[in-house]
């Protein structure tokens, strides 16, 4: 998120469960793409970084399954990872590249 502070030949998707946080985050991110529909967030990704509760992100696998090709790979910033790693790799295998939120 920090690369769409200034110039940057990327482009960043961000999802959002409610539609009234959006006004919040493209204040401080206005050159990011915020969207309710996950879908939606998720098209054309050639990454996505998970950085929601550890609990959400062990129950996001299966949707994102379906939602992302099988070329497209998928790290987090979860905190806590034997349950993470547990559920994403059974539902995404090899694409999940568990990460820890302190490597930046």
């Amino acid at each position: 998120m920090a690369l769409q502070r200034g110039p940057s030949p990327w482009k960043v998707s961000l999802w959002t469960r409610r539609e009234a946080s959006i006004p919040g985050v493209a204040a401080v991110l206005p050159g990011c793409r915020i969207s309710c529909d996950l879908k939606s967030a998720l098209a054309g990704a050639d990454m996505v970084v998970l950085c929601t509760s550890p609990h959400a992100i062990e129950s996001s696998g299966a949707e994102l399954a379906t939602l992302l090709p099988a070329s497209t790979p998928v790290t987090d910033a979860g905190s806590v990872k034997a349950g993470i790693v547990r559920s994403l790799e059974k539902s995404l295998g090899g694409r999940f590249i568990g990460a820890h939120p302190m490597a930046g």
